[in-house]
């Protein structure tokens, strides 16, 4: 994923039936919401597509939730973006 100031921050996410979660490893001083991990609801998934829920606010409240979009590379690599934007690329390990 790519951070606020245009760094990239790695993490994991872990799914299972129409849940999971959401963890990146990364903290910040200013932003009291990253970093966190947070539960994540799966809106759609196809072989070509992954739609999902991260559920900030559920985990600290005053954070926001942001939809993830992503479309299938390879088998093993998916990539999109966060509602706000933000380039958004998970690998299967």
């Amino acid at each position: 994923m790519v951070n606020n100031k245009g760094g990239s921050v790695k993490g994991k996410v872990m799914l299972k039936d129409q849940d999971g979660t959401w963890d990146m490893f990364w903290q910040s001083t200013i932003q009291p919401c990253a970093g966190i991990q947070a539960p994540i609801k799966i809106k759609r998934a196809s072989t070509d597509e992954l739609v999902f829920k991260i559920m900030r606010s559920k985990s600290l409240k005053g954070c926001k939730n942001h939809i993830a979009t992503l479309k299938r590379i390879n088998e093993t690599t998916l990539k999109g973006e966060l509602n706000d934007g933000r380039e958004l690329t998970l690998v299967r390990d």
